[in-house]
């Protein structure tokens, strides 16, 4: 990695005509793309953020990324790398060992995989994928028919190549976003919180949306139930961003760092879509796949988040205050924002995913060092993934139907399919120490 602060030169910088930046906001954001200003990054990452205050945008907050680097260990702002890089699929676990996390595609033969992601410049980003994603909030922000208050994807400003500057022979360059909310509030930070003797602790920023959009009048304070209620609402809404999503693209990396919640009117906005597909050029079977990978990404997240930040401690209430599991079912609530009113089956589904979370917790996790949860709670979430596959198959292809009718694929030889997927982790599982 380069600690050179020299000045940046850019091959060309395009502002979208949608939203009039004046000539000294435009101003501002070039002179942070070519480090005539440092680029305010304050944490480990590739995009730097800055503020806007301008009543006729729709957005509050601007998010510059592939802009630089911040790095934890020096505490210094570093310009793009024009190095290899890091291996993004490699980290470290909790005991030292090397674990690979693999990403899921679909092949030619329009079947799920694995894959190992392409090594990431440190604070970088090529251009290609910053224009590509600039393109994809373009065509979001073009299409969305809804409230424009309720828009769930970041704003396309512009996008930036640099001159003379790339990384394994290929362009670097920078996307220029717009959020509605001043910072990013990502969705895993509202599920942090811990049940103590004296109290529940929550994040301030839970606190808020419950007080916003949850609490009635009256309600001073949340109980152990109104924050499980909250989460429910919120993995509601990760899952209707998500079916707006697909609308238009899939293949997203639906982790829940990846979105932003806005507490001002509620909904999950998601990010970090500098891959995706778009859903009008690929097959229905291709289509259906991707969109079942990105929801099982999404469906593990909710469930490891809310098994692994602190929230499980007060899970006994349940029994005490002879409360019903059931009416604070996240995983319901992620199901309901993807797939609108549940048919009989997937409400099973949703409940007995739940349930079984609730007693995994219990007999597993509660008691057990936090050092301990991580793994235990991965492969609980990795085993329900993989029988989801199954059981998911037929309320999402109800769902693809609706908007393509003759994607006929059938239950049989979708167990196939999913066998042999299983069947390469298997193997690869065999081969290193690995997790996904």
């Amino acid at each position: 990695m380069s600690h050179d602060e020299s000045t940046l030169e850019l091959e060309n910088i395009n502002f979208s005509d949608k939203f009039p930046l004046n000539k000294g906001q435009k101003g501002i954001v070039e002179e942070v793309i070519t480090w005539k200003t440092q680029p305010p990054l304050v944490k480990t990452g590739r995009s730097s953020f800055l503020l806007i205050d301008e009543e006729v945008l729709p957005f509050k907050g601007i998010k510059i990324k592939g802009c630089g680097f911040f790095d934890a260990y020096s505490h210094m702002v570093i310009q793009p790398s024009r190095d290899e890089g890091y291996e993004a699929h490699m980290q470290k676990a909790p005991d030292g060992v090397n674990e690979v996390h693999f990403q899921i595609e679909v092949d030619d033969n329009d079947e799920p995989i694995y894959t190992k992601p392409k090594k990431r410049p440190y604070g970088a980003q090529n251009y290609e994928q910053a224009l590509h994603e600039y393109k994809a909030y373009d065509v979001l922000y073009s299409n969305w028919k809804g409230a424009p208050a309720k828009y769930p994807f970041y704003y396309p400003i512009a996008h930036a190549k640099y001159k003379d500057f790339q990384n394994q022979g290929e362009s670097l360059g920078v996307g220029v976003f717009g959020m509605r909310t001043k910072s990013e509030l990502p969705l895993a930070t509202y599920f942090a919180g811990k049940f103590e003797d004296k109290g529940l602790r929550i994040n301030p920023q839970l606190l808020e949306y419950w007080q916003k959009n949850i609490a009635k009048i009256g309600q001073s304070e949340p109980d152990y139930f109104d924050i499980l209620k909250t989460l429910q609402v919120l993995a509601r809404e990760f899952g209707k961003s998500l079916s707006h999503l697909h609308e238009h693209f899939v293949d997203y990396d639906a982790h829940l760092f990846n979105c932003s919640v806005d507490n001002e009117n509620g909904i999950v906005v998601i990010y970090d879509l500098d891959h995706v597909i778009s859903a009008k050029d690929i097959s229905d079977q291709k289509y259906f796949y991707y969109c079942m990978k990105d929801f099982e990404l999404g469906l593990v997240a909710v469930m490891s988040n809310f098994l692994l930040n602190g929230l499980i401690h007060g899970i006994p209430l349940f029994q005490e205050l002879d409360k019903q599991i059931d009416e604070f079912n996240i995983v319901k609530g992620f199901f309901e924002g993807y797939f609108g009113e549940l048919s009989k089956d997937a409400l099973y589904n949703a409940k007995t995913m739940w349930k079984k979370l609730i007693l995994f917790s219990i007999n597993h996790l509660i008691e057990i060092d936090q050092k301990d949860q991580l793994g235990m709670a991965h492969n609980f979430c990795e085993a329900e993934r993989d029988q989801s596959f199954i059981d998911l198959f037929p309320h999402l292809k109800a769902k693809v139907n609706t908007v393509r009718p003759d994607f006929n694929l059938s239950a049989k030889e979708h167990e196939k399919i999913i066998k042999r997927f299983l069947d390469q982790k298997t193997e690869i599982s065999k081969e290193q120490n690995v997790t996904k």
